[in-house]
This record gives structure tokens, sequence and C-alpha cells, in this order.
């Protein structure tokens, strides 16, 4: 019997897969690209992919898109940020394509987001 069948939380923190979700998370606003990744582990581009869709069923970058969408939403809904600062904050190269991400993701537009969430 192992202790993570009982202890799921316990599992190992080190694991690569937790390693890359971690430096994910701590470096949500700044700019990070898969050969990023893969130099700062050491690792094939290919081998950061498929280790943590292995582990969480995404690409690293699109679990750091839907982070960044998720970090917007409660921007755009509890203050009274300008988009193109949102869109600053969160590294995207302008407010267009912050927008279009925005839409593609949610279905509305930042603005339309935001409007909703303030009726």
């Amino acid at each position: 019997v192992r202790r993570t069948e009982f202890f799921p939380d316990m599992q190992d923190k080190n694991s690569l897969d937790e390693r890359i979700r971690a430096y994910l998370d701590t470096n949500l606003y700044s700019d990070i690209s898969l050969d990023l990744l893969a130099e700062h582990f050491g690792i094939s581009k290919m081998h950061v992919i498929r280790v943590f869709r292995n582990k969480f069923g995404t690409t690293p970058i699109q679990y750091l898109i839907d982070r960044k969408i998720s970090v917007a939403k409660n921007l755009l809904s509890g203050t009274v940020m300008p988009i193109k600062e949102i869109a600053s904050l969160l590294r995207y190269s302008n407010t267009q394509h912050f927008s279009s991400s925005f839409k593609a993701a949610t279905g509305v537009t930042p603005g339309k987001y935001r409007q909703s969430k303030h009726e």
C-alpha cells in the first residue's frame, strides 16, 4: 500500500510535471515559451509537452493561457483596470491579441465580459 493512495496531496511535488506547473504559475506575468521551458528544465520541447500533458491533460502553453484568462476574468470583474493594462500585465503583445484570445476562450470580448459582470 502506498501513502499516495490514501493521501493524494502527498504526491511527489518535485516531479518534473509538478515543477513545470509550479514554474508556469510562478511566472504567470512573464513571457514564457516552449523554448524557454525546454531550456530551463534541460529537456526537449516535445518532452515538456509530453510530460505535462500526461499529468494535466493539456499542453503547458494552453495551461498558461487558461490561467491568464482566469486572472483576466477576475481583473475585469473586480477592478476598473483598463483592458489595455490587463493585456500588458498578462504579457499579451497588444490589446487586440488579448481580446481575440479572451474571446476565443470565453465567447465574449473583455469589454462585454466586464459589462455583463457589472449589470
